[in-house]
């Protein structure tokens, strides 16, 4: 059985990575106490969310929130996906309309897909999409698309172009305030975890 949850907002997200942007996200955007928890990866989503929801704790939850990828699916299928595992284990908390929304039932639930409630795309597409027009984002393009014709035909087949550039990018970063926040890229996703938290 999962930590105990000792907190009211409870936010759950695919990987090690979500769990340290959206610690550094959610202290930018000035909101605390939220628990975060990772499944370790996309496929054990739903072994996290039944082993969450009957967590010493859960049952004083009045916040959830869900962040998945789209990967190479449009939105709304993750957005589906998502909401059939919340059904399944908590068939009580009702669920938003659409991928990007709130409801307001006994328990406040929001599903956020990454990158923008629309398109296939992740985590690492979003990021980048805030540096965008910098100069080591161009230069990161160049590498990644250069490197692509140095692959074997069948390595091209399992190769992740999102976490090559995002690594590719971070080769060149000092790490410290590696993303910006404020960017218009993080504005959707800014507004859905104040909507949801504050």
């Amino acid at each position: 059985m999962s930590e105990a949850i000792k907190s009211e907002k409870l936010l759950l997200v695919e990987g090690k990575d979500e769990e340290n942007l959206f610690s550094a996200l959610l202290k930018y955007l000035q909101i605390e106490n939220v628990t975060i928890r990772s499944a370790g990866g996309y496929l054990k989503f739903a072994k996290l969310y039944s082993s969450v929801a009957i967590t010493t704790g859960f049952s004083s939850v009045t916040k959830i929130g869900f962040v998945r990828d789209a990967e190479a699916n449009e939105a709304n299928s993750v957005f589906e996906s998502n909401s059939n595992i919340v059904k399944k284990y908590t068939p009580n908390i009702l669920l938003p309309n659409h991928a990007g929304e709130i409801a307001h039932g006994n328990i406040k639930c929001g599903i956020f897909v990454m990158p923008n409630n629309k398109n296939a795309g992740m985590l690492e597409d979003l990021c980048l999409d805030s540096v965008k027009d910098s100069l080591l984002y161009n230069q990161t393009e160049k590498y990644i698309s250069e490197a692509k014709f140095l692959l074997k035909t069948e390595d091209k087949e399992h190769y992740n172009i999102h976490k090559a550039k995002l690594q590719a990018y971070l080769a060149g970063t000092a790490m410290k305030g590696l993303w910006d926040f404020s960017s218009s890229a993080f504005q959707d996703l800014n507004d859905f975890l104040k909507s949801l938290y504050l």
